[in-house]
Parts: C-alpha cells; sequence; structure tokens
C-alpha cells in the first residue's frame, strides 16, 4: 500500500528545470529524427531514379567507394552488397 502512494506522489512532482530542459531537448531531437528520416526514404526513391540500371548505380558505387561505406551505398541505391 505505500509503495502505491509513493509511486503516484513522485508521478505528480514538478519537474525539475534539467528535466524539463531533457524533455524539450528529447522532443526536438525526435521531431529532427522524423524529418531525417523522411528526407532519406526521398533520397532513396530519387537516387533510383537517377540510377535506374544495376550497371549505374555499381559504377557510382565505385567511384565513391572512399568517400562512403559500401554496405550504406548499396542500402541507399537498393542494390545487393556483392552486385
Amino acid at each position: 500500500m505505500e509503495g502505491r502512494i509513493l509511486e503516484k506522489s513522485e508521478d505528480q512532482l514538478p519537474l525539475t528545470d534539467k528535466q524539463l530542459k531533457e524533455s524539450e531537448e528529447l522532443k526536438k531531437l525526435r521531431k529532427e529524427n522524423l524529418k531525417l528520416k523522411e528526407e532519406v526514404t526521398i533520397l532513396k526513391k530519387v537516387c533510383r531514379h537517377a540510377f535506374p540500371r544495376t550497371k549505374s548505380r555499381l559504377m557510382f558505387m565505385e567511384t565513391h567507394r572512399f568517400e562512403y561505406s559500401i554496405q550504406s551505398m548499396a542500402n541507399v541505391l537498393g542494390v545487393s552488397r556483392p552486385g
């Protein structure tokens, strides 16, 4: 019974300034994360239209292999890693 009372009273305590700032930052980061996920989805679709053939996608990957990981490019361009 006492445990229930303690739980309820802790839930009703006002948030500290630090907790409020962290809560606001978390909300901001979640919003930014959703925006970035949407942008990635758009870019994946653009890449598939810009490089309609697998050969052109593989050529792009070959050209940029030192800038980006092969796995990341394969994922974005929608090709299997071996080609």
